[in-house]
């Protein structure tokens, strides 16, 4: 028979340990941390990212400063705290995401501080030797945007877009069916955050409309204009008549040398590798997602080939790792729902 073990924490007593809100929280169940530091950790993390983000954003250059960030950031110190004692376990599955967020504040609020030279060849060189052969000696990325067909252009602006909307309704579609595993897929997305921003960072590199419109000499970011920085997207505004990719896509980029992986690949593709590992609904049509968007943002000239590629396995790496920091979560509860097999295994 199976025993529950009670644990007793600031907020109370759980009837089992599977009520217990740090559960979904791999460094608790991998004991690494009981729950009051789990509790700590996570918390005082948050707040610290905060303030840490606060005080970059109060130094940053006065023609650059973000009046409504500040705020964002005192609101969290605030909210936090509410958070852990109204919302705590909800709070614990969207804590790898928070971190997500806070990893792209940081790329935008280190680019005044840090003076990385970017590298603009080598992304070049490995597509013109792996892929220019397709093309008649021209690179992917060149090619298509000097074809480009109107037609073309509204339709993969529209897949590059959908960006914005798919995987957050994948996301809620999974935290809803998948309540119990759902959290290797929210750590997998928060690692591949933090290896894209630990890149863009410490490895930045030129997109293939940089150096398409301006050559191989970083200076020349002093030139570049919305409409060449969003690419082929300025090709979809003028197919519809609009303005809007462009205005959209400048405002919010954050870094300009930020190649270097494509996470327009590296999200859906998370989704893809922990739909395919928990046999999930929308396995198949993640899977054609990926693609499509592998070849959106080549299309667009938006990213090289490379940055695709290692999206793509940016993403199979971290939803591994992640599937094995859970796997003594996710084992104990499937056991605890059919111990059968358990017996079985134990009597053989």
């Amino acid at each position: 028979m199976q025993t529950a073990t009670y644990t007793k924490i600031e907020r109370g007593k759980y009837a089992n340990d599977f009520d217990e809100p740090e559960r979904v929280l791999w460094f608790y169940s991998r004991g690494y941390l009981d729950a009051q530091q789990s509790a700590l950790f996570v918390m005082l993390s948050t707040m610290s990212l905060s303030l840490v983000l606060l005080a970059l954003g109060l130094f940053q250059p006065q023609s650059e400063f973000n009046y409504s960030k500040p705020i964002v950031y005192l609101s969290v110190l605030v909210l936090v705290p509410i958070a852990m004692k109204m919302f705590r376990k909800e709070f614990y599955r969207l804590y790898p995401l928070v971190l997500v967020a806070y990893g792209y504040e940081l790329i935008s609020l280190l680019q005044f501080y840090l003076t990385i030279p970017p590298n603009t060849t080598v992304l070049y060189q490995f597509d013109k030797l792996f892929f220019s052969w397709m093309f008649g000696g021209e690179l992917p990325s060149f090619f298509f945007y000097e074809n480009h067909k109107p037609a073309w252009d509204i339709f993969f602006g529209l897949v590059y877009f959908s960006q914005t909307i798919i995987p957050i309704f994948l996301y809620l579609y999974y935290r809803i069916t998948e309540n119990e595993t759902v959290p290797i897929l929210f750590w997998g997305v928060c690692y591949i955050g933090i290896t894209a921003v630990l890149l863009f960072t410490f490895f930045p590199t030129a997109a293939p409309w940089f150096v398409y419109n301006y050559g191989f000499d970083p200076a020349n970011i002093t030139k570049i204009t919305p409409e060449t920085a969003t690419a082929g997207l300025w090709f979809t505004d003028q197919a519809l008549g609009s303005n809007f990719f462009v205005s959209f896509y400048w405002s919010n980029t954050q870094a300009k040398f930020a190649a270097f992986p494509s996470l327009h690949v590296g999200i859906p593709a998370s989704l893809y590798f922990y739909s395919r590992e928990r046999n999930l609904s929308f396995k198949t049509f993640n899977k054609y997602y990926v693609l499509l968007m592998m070849f959106t943002i080549v299309y667009l000239n938006h990213h090289w080939v490379a940055d695709g590629l290692a999206g793509l396995l940016i993403a199979y790496l971290a939803t591994k790792l992640s599937s094995r920091q859970h796997k003594p979560m996710i084992e104990k509860k499937e056991n605890q729902s059919n111990p059968l097999p358990s017996i079985s295994k134990a009597l053989n």
